[in-house]
């Protein structure tokens, strides 16, 4: 992290690799704040403790975490369908573990095992989501220090 990075500008430069370098996913174009779900999304979270503590929150619709898991895997969409929230989750872990050490090279985390959230509860408590438009769909993240 540098002196005129923000912590957005990391999250979203972590997230963005993660998602190129792993699921061979590019932005089709500009993240926005948005403040809230569609309805019927996948949500996941993973916890971090150690230099600095938080959660990061991970969401996106079914056809979306079906076609990420069958980029990051190398199925179709028969094969992945099954894969959706393992895929969510391991989003959620590898950008995780992206941002924190960008964010602090030299800290010490502890990050959790990944977990699905009923999205009812992640989306209607007041948060602000960057939502990240693919060539498939979105994603949607929120850090939460």
């Amino acid at each position: 992290m540098t002196a005129t990075e923000s912590y957005e500008q990391i999250f979203r430069r972590s997230v963005e690799t993660v998602l190129e370098a792993m699921f061979f996913e590019s932005l089709s174009g500009e993240p926005e704040t948005a403040g809230g779900l569609p309805a019927g999304c996948l949500v996941g979270a993973v916890s971090f403790d150690g230099t600095r503590c938080g959660r990061m929150l991970v969401a996106m619709e079914r056809a979306t975490a079906a076609t990420l898991a069958g980029n990051f895997l190398g199925l179709g969409d028969e094969e992945s369908a099954p894969l959706e929230e393992s895929t969510l989750q391991e989003l959620a872990n590898i950008s995780c573990g992206s941002f924190l050490s960008r964010l602090d090279p030299h800290g010490s985390f502890c990050i959790g095992a990944p977990e699905m959230l009923p999205a009812t509860i992640a989306g209607t408590e007041e948060r602000d989501w960057l939502l990240l438009p693919l060539e498939c769909g979105a994603v949607w993240f929120c850090l939460e220090l």
